[in-house]
């Protein structure tokens, strides 16, 4: 093992963490294997492919903890893998053939690439991670928030030749940031909708995390997908992690996610995402209405504009003092939107400015110019038409992005 520190000693030189540096991270976590100590700003580098393998001993304690890791897989009958959903992987995993070498999105540690299963011919996302890199809390937070389906899918996890393989749905809809990079949102009508319906999700998932005593760690607009249904999905585990003993980490945490779930509120809802976690929290806490109404569109009304601000203040309230009974529970603010919000209502309408089917177009008749007009498409608040209507060639048809 090579330690990438001044002189191996573990803690960094100051200007350590340049951009090359973090370049040199990013492409030891996806070619080989890396351990990355944030706080000690240390990275440790393993020869590639370093767990799974065969090597030579170093001393007893290596003996002993491989004795271990056998005597546990024959006792317990420890299989390699286990798939969670029979009807989209095979039982011989290796049957797969990627699909054109198409890369479905790609992060720090590794790439999702679509592959499809020979034995059952079914697609799915495949994401591989170094051994050295996985933690079981990746597993763990994944299958808590897929119970309730408010993240993707896992089908099958499995160790092979050093490496973690993990098999999921394709995710069908579009990532939060790519909506935002885009020109969905050009009037502020629409931006407060559906930033008022991903809010709700977002805080349904997080709140879903903390039950469990769970906290993402990576939550951004990237790792966010936009269902058809005007659903959200999270996804990207590796950060997250089961809340410790340690209070002053959980209270971290638990913190963070709930400010990135505001940039991304904040962003959706006015234009501006503010910048980073550290300023959002100083605006935030220190009331800075006046510096946070600048940066607003400027199409926003009055009104809209003290509705952000009071929803912000809301949030930032739940994390305001780590003394506070209940930290981080943002029960109140769900249950606001809710009473305030016709939400189901929100995202029928949202449905159909996203998804042309939901649409009639008037034909250009008599001279008249086209018109298009929203249709009634429910009668029912739940979203069971909109899924039984909306087809996999409809969103092809409509260029929907997928994991991007």
């Amino acid at each position: 093992m090579e330690d990438k520190t001044d002189g191996g000693s573990g803690d960094a030189s100051e200007n350590y963490w340049d951009s090359s540096n973090k370049g040199l991270a990013a492409q030891c976590l996806q070619t080989a294997t890396a351990g990355v100590d944030c706080d000690k700003k240390r990275i440790t580098i393993y020869p590639k492919e370093y767990a799974g393998t065969i090597r030579e001993a170093k001393s007893n304690d290596d003996i002993e903890n491989l004795i271990m890791m056998l005597e546990n897989i024959r006792d317990k009958g420890q299989p390699r893998g286990l798939i969670l959903d029979k009807t989209k992987v095979s039982v011989d995993s290796g049957l797969v053939s990627q699909e054109g070498g198409k890369t479905l999105g790609s992060g720090i540690t590794s790439k999702i690439i679509l592959v499809k299963d020979s034995q059952l011919g079914v697609m799915s996302a495949q994401k591989t991670i170094m051994l050295a890199q996985f933690h079981g809390d990746q597993i763990r937070a994944w299958v808590h928030l897929d119970n309730a389906n408010l993240a993707p899918k896992l089908y099958s996890f499995e160790q092979n030749k050093g490496q973690v393989i993990m098999k999921m749905e394709v995710m069908e809809g579009q990532t939060l940031q790519s909506i935002l990079d885009g020109e969905l949102l050009q009037n502020s009508t629409d931006a407060v909708s559906l930033s008022i319906c991903v809010l709700d999700g977002l805080l349904a998932a997080y709140e879903r995390l903390r039950e469990g005593n769970f906290t993402h760690g990576d939550i951004h607009s990237g790792n966010v997908m936009l269902e058809p249904q005007i659903k959200i999905k999270l996804f990207d585990f590796d950060m997250a992690r089961k809340l410790l003993q340690d209070p002053t980490t959980n209270i971290i945490r638990i913190k963070n996610d709930l400010l990135e779930i505001i940039r991304i509120f904040c962003a959706l809802y006015s234009g501006y995402d503010l910048d980073s976690r550290y300023k959002a929290e100083n605006i935030l806490k220190a009331n800075n209405l006046k510096e946070l109404n600048e940066m607003l569109r400027s199409d926003l009304s009055e009104t809209q504009r003290q509705e952000l601000f009071k929803i912000l203040t809301m949030l930032i309230d739940c994390v305001s003092d780590p003394r506070q009974e209940g930290y981080g529970d943002t029960y109140e603010v769900s249950k606001y939107l809710r009473e305030q919000y016709k939400i189901d209502n929100l995202k029928k309408q949202l449905a159909v400015m996203l998804f042309d089917k939901f649409q009639v177009k008037n034909e250009e008749t008599w001279g008249m110019e086209c018109e298009i007009e929203s249709s009634n498409v429910w009668d029912d608040p739940d979203m069971d038409d909109f899924v039984k209507n909306v087809t996999d060639e409809d969103l092809k048809s409509l260029g929907v992005l997928v994991l991007e």
